[in-house]
């Protein structure tokens, strides 16, 4: 990408986004846990890498055990083993 081109992206994301690195659960509302990295993560969502290939519902919970913290997601965009979250609020 050329110095010009990277002139014309606009950042669209309303928070700061932070390294993480955390290892999570996925659970899909199938009795089923699936594990995943969060990558990055903000106020609003996260990207999480997945470990495996699978077939995400739009929404679904992420857990911490170790940190006792569950989080309300929905499926914002799919690349490849990335999966883009958007927090749920209640």
């Amino acid at each position: 990408m050329s110095a010009a081109h990277k002139l014309d992206v606009v950042e669209r994301r309303v928070c700061e986004r932070f390294p993480a690195n955390k290892t999570v659960l996925i659970h899909t509302g199938g009795g089923d846990a699936v594990s995943c990295t969060i990558e990055n993560i903000s106020e609003e969502g996260a990207l999480l890498v997945l470990n495996k290939r699978v077939k995400l519902p739009a929404r679904f919970e992420l857990t911490s055990p170790e940190d006792r913290i569950t989080l309300k997601c929905q499926r914002k965009r799919v690349s490849g083993s990335t999966v883009a979250v958007e927090f749920i609020r209640d």
